[in-house]
């Protein structure tokens, strides 16, 4: 089936899109920890790039999957598998095998972005525990866009943005 080679080349796009921002996370995890802004911006700024081809692919392949979906006269809410079954062999075994490709990546993937996460939020909750505690006169200060302290004693303004 024609749509189901379409689906195949789709899917092998992604994967291999699939490993690149894999790579790509692993760099910026990397450069996090050791502290190359520089670096961590062109990996994010690539990241950005990657992202938006990626989303791209994804869009394309669920709609070949419906065309698929259709020209095997699966309803609606098949799922992906119910809807390969009924390819050729042949076909079934390459679809699949990509899909699980696919789908392991994705747990690769958010392992990776879930680590940095994990890493930045405890970085962030460390140093503000340690300020908390070395300045502890300073909790609950409040700063001007110019870096100056400001009172905070006054009572709260309250703007009306329907005027």
């Amino acid at each position: 089936m024609k749509t189901a080679v379409h689906l195949s080349h789709i899917l092998q796009q992604e994967v291999d899109g699939f490993t690149s921002a894999i790579e790509r996370a692993e760099t910026i995890r990397s450069s996090i920890f050791r502290h190359d802004w520089k670096q961590l911006t062109e990996s994010l700024e690539k990241m950005e790039k990657l992202s938006g081809y990626l989303t791209a692919l994804e869009n394309e392949r669920v709609h070949v999957f419906e065309k698929l979906r259709n020209e095997v006269e699966a309803g609606p809410s098949a799922g992906f598998y119910t809807v390969v079954v009924q390819l050729p062999k042949d076909e079934q075994d390459l679809v699949s095998e990509l899909f699980r490709k696919l789908k392991s990546q994705v747990l690769q993937l958010q392992g990776v972005v879930w680590s940095i996460d994990a890493y930045t939020r405890s970085i962030s909750t460390t140093i503000y525990d340690i300020l908390q505690e070395i300045f502890p006169h300073k909790r609950g200060t409040m700063y001007s866009k110019s870096g100056k302290k400001r009172s905070t004693d006054n009572d709260p303004l309250v703007v009306n943005h329907q005027l």
